[in-house]
């Protein structure tokens, strides 16, 4: 009976030398592959960080270009507006006299039509945005 204890200690033994061998074979062979799965892990992460800091950038880019966008349109608007007070000025400058142009003559007539119209366009689009 010893016999059949000596024999299973020896083929458990055989098999903890086995396993450990074929262990170490495996091992052995997932080096590689864990060392490629590494280098992919890092070139994804240096391109995740470098697309982060690209985003970073545009998004800067992108707020400068909507204040300069603001500011030209504040511009823009403020020289129309001015250019709004432009017909109502020379309305009273030609009624009040202090204009140096005939009144009857056909050019006058026809500057003061045009400058009317213009005036009856911007108050109808000023009634309908204040409606609006």
């Amino acid at each position: 009976m010893i016999i059949i204890v000596y024999i299973s200690l020896a083929i458990i033994v055989g098999s903890l030398i086995y396993l450990s061998v074929v262990s170490m074979k495996a091992v052995k062979g997932m080096q590689p592959t864990v060392k490629r799965m590494t280098a992919t892990t890092e070139r994804m992460q240096t391109s995740v960080e470098k697309i982060k800091r690209e985003t970073d950038a545009l998004t800067m880019t992108q707020q400068k270009l909507q204040q300069d966008i603001n500011y030209k349109k504040d511009a823009v608007q403020h020289v129309v507006d001015e250019c709004k007070a432009v017909p109502k000025l020379l309305q009273q400058t030609w009624r009040s006299g202090e204009a140096d142009v005939p009144t009857h003559s056909p050019q006058t007539l026809e500057v003061e039509r045009v400058v009317f119209k213009f005036m009856d366009k911007i108050n109808k689009k000023n009634v309908h945005r204040e409606r609006g």
